[in-house]
């Protein structure tokens, strides 16, 4: 039997959609050229994290391991459309990763900051941003699943409830380019929007 995993220690892998329940950002931002962002913690070597896009906040306080931008329903918040320079910085405004991201207007992205894990078995925190594409079937929910835990080779998520089931699974997301992150980031698996138990379990046994 697959060895169950913790669904609280490992349960931010998975980021379940209703599509039509995502609306406007809770923060209030300035009108202008704006984009959609969705910022994920997903690095357990890092305390809270302070994200900057070209020099200004994105969230009003740190943000802490585990926990997103926004809410399950509303998970997207106002940003800066263009060419921004991204900065992640813990406390004491140590640097912990940056980079320069093009984010189109009126289009909505994800930030993951996630540990990648050498052969040595180091961790070393880093960011990826997707290009989000949503299906286009509002009615029914839609899914995607990325495995950020770097010490598993591949996590199977079970979603069940009493009418409905749905197995997949996914290896390591740092084992992706960049490339095929993206080519990833679709949201995949449609299902009956409803409520679902969700078990995560190795693949290894």
């Amino acid at each position: 039997m697959k060895h169950k995993l913790s669904i609280r220690i490992i349960c931010f892998c998975l980021i379940l959609v209703v599509l039509g329940a995502i609306s406007c950002s809770k923060e209030e931002r300035k009108a202008g050229d704006l984009t959609s962002l969705s910022f994920i913690h997903a690095s357990p070597s890092s305390g809270p994290v302070t994200l900057e896009i070209g020099g200004q906040p994105f969230l009003n306080t740190p943000l802490a391991y585990t926990d997103l931008s926004g809410t399950a329903t509303e998970p997207y918040l106002a940003a800066p459309a263009g060419v921004g320079r991204i900065r992640l910085s813990g406390s004491g405004q140590q640097d912990i990763a940056e980079g320069n991201f093009v984010f189109v207007s009126n289009r909505k992205f994800s930030l993951f900051l996630y540990d990648s894990v050498s052969t040595g078995g180091s961790q070393k925190p880093v960011v990826s941003v997707l290009a989000d594409n949503p299906s286009a079937d509002t009615a029914r929910a839609a899914l995607r699943f990325f495995q950020f835990a770097g010490n598993i080779d591949t996590v199977i998520l079970v979603l069940f409830n009493d009418t409905d089931t749905l197995v997949t699974g996914a290896p390591f997301f740092g084992n992706y380019p960049p490339s095929v992150q993206n080519q990833n980031s679709a949201f995949r698996h449609l299902t009956a929007a409803a409520q679902y138990i969700a078990e995560l379990y190795d693949a290894r046994g």
